[in-house]
């Protein structure tokens, strides 16, 4: 079974394309979490069934979500005027509090 992410488009460089850099499971979405290195994150779930991306979701997780909150929180650190062809590139992702809280670096 292929599952193939798809362009968050968080910045002018954003790729589906681009290397894996985190991945942390969610026990209660039963969904893996991926980071990669443009900025965005990718949702696949329901591991437990047939799994598929999960680009949107009126609750839960979400790819588009996750990236959503990803740039922006990049955007706050950064205090200045960040226009879209600057990445917001990520190196590492891990989950602390049982998964509930999801920590990463960006540069």
């Amino acid at each position: 079974m292929d599952i193939r992410l798809q362009n968050q488009r968080t910045s002018r460089n954003s790729s589906e394309l681009q290397p894996c850099c985190g991945i942390e499971y969610s026990n209660e979405n039963d969904s893996v979490i991926l980071a990669i290195v443009d900025g965005s994150l990718h949702v696949v779930g329901d591991l437990g069934g047939v799994p598929k991306y999960v680009n949107s979701a009126e609750s839960g997780l979400s790819s588009h979500g996750l990236s959503a909150l990803a740039r922006n929180v990049f955007l706050k650190n950064e205090g200045r005027g960040i226009t879209d062809a600057v990445t917001g590139k990520v190196s590492g992702m891990t989950s602390i509090c049982n998964g509930s809280i999801l920590l990463w670096i960006f540069e």
